[in-house]
């Protein structure tokens, strides 16, 4: 079985192999800006569950879901913390901040 590196995938027609994700793509400010909203949709998305989840813990209906949808809120707290971690290293947190 053939292997590939993170720099090439392969060119099924011919059998040889391509470049992917050269350094240049992630420079192009269109799929810069792909990315960030990409990002800010993820972040939103786990701003909608830190809402959603108490919720459902008050509604759970055993003390195993109820411990599960806690140790997912801790996971999502997490998870909000490096994404803004991720805006600020890029230079784009006022893009969250509201």
């Amino acid at each position: 079985m053939k292997s590939f590196t993170l720099d090439t995938v392969p060119q099924f027609h011919n059998g040889k192999t391509r470049p992917f994700h050269k350094k240049e793509n992630f420079d192009d400010a269109q799929s810069n800006n792909r990315y960030v909203e990409e990002l800010k949709q993820i972040y939103w998305s786990e701003q909608s569950l830190i809402i959603a989840i108490p919720i459902m813990i008050q509604n759970a209906t055993t003390d195993d879901l109820a411990t599960a949808l806690r140790t997912h809120l801790e996971f999502t707290r997490n998870h909000i913390q490096r994404l803004e971690a991720l805006f600020e290293s890029i230079g784009k947190l006022d893009y969250i901040v509201h």
